[in-house]
């Protein structure tokens, strides 16, 4: 499954594939911003971004949710390695990457 940010937002395909349930990898790329997110049986796994740097994953996740136009992604269903649950909560993730879009666009109506 792939698609560009003017079809649907990186926030509603992350929910949407959670909330079904899926398996794999969500890549996201959008100018300098390119990272990935891992997703097994609807649970947010883990998540990094490119260049590779220490920061955790819900730090690497913000960033590729607050991408809102000019970018792709595509999702590489698969089976997933079982891994421990990153304790990140979709919904909560989504409303973080909205106040970071917010702190950098005061004026953006979201």
């Amino acid at each position: 499954m792939q698609g560009a940010m003017s079809s649907i937002t990186v926030p509603g395909m992350l929910r949407l594939l959670c909330n079904y349930g899926k398996s794999g990898i969500l890549n996201v790329e959008a100018g300098s911003i390119k990272g990935k997110i891992n997703i097994s049986k609807g649970v947010i796994t883990g998540a990094s971004r490119e260049p590779a740097s220490s920061e955790g994953p819900e730090e690497a996740l913000v960033p590729l949710l607050a991408v809102v136009a000019g970018g792709n992604f595509y999702f590489e269903e698969k089976q997933m390695p079982e891994a421990e649950q990153s304790g990140i909560s979709v919904e909560d993730i989504i409303i973080k990457s909205s106040r970071f879009i917010y702190d950098y666009n005061p004026g953006l109506d979201i």
